[in-house]
């Protein structure tokens, strides 16, 4: 049986300098990209689904629904090519399903289904706030907060003071946000 491991290795005190910025970079990148990017999406689809009058309940389920057949069409074609699945740094992951992705088919699907309300709830939320960017802004807020804390009470992870500080800020910035 597989277990998973919650909490992720200890790092090594913060020493600054050239390699603390090189892995800060490594995932701050990736973040600030992904957040343009689901942004841009979140945004031209509310636009579409009132061009066109449409259910943006439905629209985030054919967004999701073309991802994944985008996803499966890639993983076929690895396959057909006899490469092994990379995994997100770009390395090759070996073969069969198990080395790809060690975790348990239940788990992926329950992360799925949840993946799917959160997207279908995010675009409703879009289409039907005064300004598309409030429940954006509002959501992120409250992810800060939610992430960090389950980051500390799951896996351990430790907050310096300007951690707790950006928090904070991130809470009044949202409670600013829906204030009449």
């Amino acid at each position: 049986a597989h277990e998973a491991k919650l909490t992720p290795p200890t790092p090594a005190p913060a020493q600054g300098g050239a390699a603390e910025q090189a892995s800060l970079a490594k995932w701050l990148m990736p973040a600030l990209a992904s957040s343009v990017l689901i942004t841009s999406v979140e945004m031209s689809a509310r636009a579409l689904a009132d061009r066109y009058e449409a259910s943006a309940s439905r629209l985030a389920q054919a967004q999701m629904a073309m991802s994944g057949l985008i996803a499966l069409l890639k993983l076929v074609l690895r396959k057909l090519r006899g490469q092994a699945p990379k995994t997100a740094d770009g390395e090759s992951g070996g073969s069969g399903v198990r080395r790809w992705c060690p975790i348990p088919l239940y788990a992926v699907i329950f992360l799925a289904i949840v993946r799917n309300y959160s997207q279908v709830w995010m675009a409703l939320c879009i289409q039907r706030g005064p300004n598309p960017g409030l429940p954006k802004t509002v959501s992120g807020g409250v992810n800060t907060v939610l992430a960090t804390l389950v980051g500390v009470l799951c896996f351990g992870s430790r907050l310096s003071a300007s951690n707790v500080l950006g928090i904070a800020a991130a809470t009044v910035g949202t409670y600013l946000c829906v204030r009449p």
